[in-house]
Order: C-alpha cells, then structure tokens, then sequence
C-alpha cells in the first residue's frame, strides 16, 4: 500500500512512529538523526543509503568579462570548502567529485580529482587575473571596477540556499561581506571580494546596493 503525503515532516513523523514501513529521499538532516537513533537503540529506522544522479553545482557565466578567464573561476572554486558542506549541510549524504559525469556511470573518470580548497591559492589566481587592492580600501579591483557578482538560485530550493551561506561562509578571506534580497522566482546574493588575510573586514563596506548590470554566477 503506498501513501501520498506531501509533506516531508509528517513523513518522517510517521516512519519515527512505526506508521511507515520505508519512506526515500528523506532530508539529510533527518536521516542523520535517525541514524543515530538506530545505532542507539532508540529507533528501528535503519537508514540505508546508495549512490544516485543528482547533483549540485555552480556554474559561472563565462560570457561575463569577470569570469571570462580560468583562473577566475578556478580562484573561487578554490576558496569553496566543499568537504564542510557535505558534512554540515548534507550530514555526510554526499560525495565530492568535479564532473558533469556522476561517479556511478561508467562513463565517469575518476582520475580527474576534485580542485582542493586552497584559500592561499584563490587569492594568488586573483592577484594573477589584475584583482588587486589598488587603492588601499581592502575591496579587490581591476581597472576601476570593484570586484563583485551576483549569486542566483531557485526562491523555492532551500538546500540550495543554505548551501549558498556556507559557501560564503567558507570563503576564508576571499569574501568578506555580502548583502541578501529576494525577488520573486529566485533568490539573489550580491557578493564582494576583498583580500582579507587574517580575520576582520575592510574599513570601508560597500554601497548596500546591487549594481545595475550584476556578474552572475548560477546555481
């Protein structure tokens, strides 16, 4: 007998309850918890997990001057801790891997390795792109224009837009301050790139405003 319920709280509220005998895609959140009570006696959930296709990426707008070049793009992957999202975001419910390929098809190639988080390296490719701190305020820039873009997501995918948080919260000195705002249909982040080598922020913040052309990068 299958049971159509859509909402995923009270899904789970009744597999706790013995009211459900397998219940998939449970949140991971809610998957780790249930673990946990399993392998503490409290549950007789068992949590099995596999492989599967979806994935989550960002994706730069090479058509944008800002990430025209590589060492852009690869600068800000570089300042992406991907291993704290995984393990804060997706309670471990995830696995790592730098393709449009997922790792359980055979046409993955396991020997191209994921671009490891290396904040030091991110602000070199930075430096080696002409984003210097030319006029001593601690914002990143090139040929006059500051050093900022905009991040969009799905208004409705809350996991994306947690992920976005960690993501700037992960950034280790190469984003020191971003301003949020909603507009219907997608969430916007506006993000602006200093060179912050040790705790603390530019003395000087930036305009709490989006600029009239805004760089994206979607995810």
């Amino acid at each position: 007998v299958f049971e159509i319920d859509p909402d995923m709280g009270t899904r789970v509220t009744k597999l706790r309850a013995g009211q459900l005998d397998m219940l998939d895609e449970l949140p991971p959140r809610d998957a780790a918890a249930l673990r946990q009570e399993f392998e503490a006696g409290r549950s007789k959930v068992r949590i099995v997990s596999g492989r599967g296709r979806y994935y989550d990426f960002i994706g730069y707008n090479a058509r944008d001057r800002m990430f025209a070049g590589r060492k852009v793009r690869e600068a800000l992957t570089r300042a992406l801790d991907r291993q704290a999202i995984i393990d804060r975001q997706c309670y471990g419910f995830a696995e790592l891997f730098e393709s449009p390929i997922v790792p359980i098809v055979w046409a993955y190639n396991p020997q191209q390795l994921p671009t490891p988080f290396d904040p030091d390296g991110a602000r070199r490719l930075l430096a080696e792109e002409g984003w210097r701190d030319t006029d001593g305020d601690g914002w990143l820039d090139r040929d006059g224009k500051r050093c900022e873009f905009t991040v969009i997501v799905a208004g409705d995918n809350q996991q994306r837009r947690d992920v976005l948080v960690l993501w700037f919260g992960s950034l280790a000195g190469i984003v020191a301050w971003a301003f949020f705002s909603d507009t219907p249909g997608y969430w916007r982040l506006l993000a602006y790139v200093a060179l912050v080598s040790q705790l603390g922020a530019p003395r000087r913040r930036p305009a709490r405003s989006a600029p009239t052309e805004p760089r994206r990068a979607s995810g």
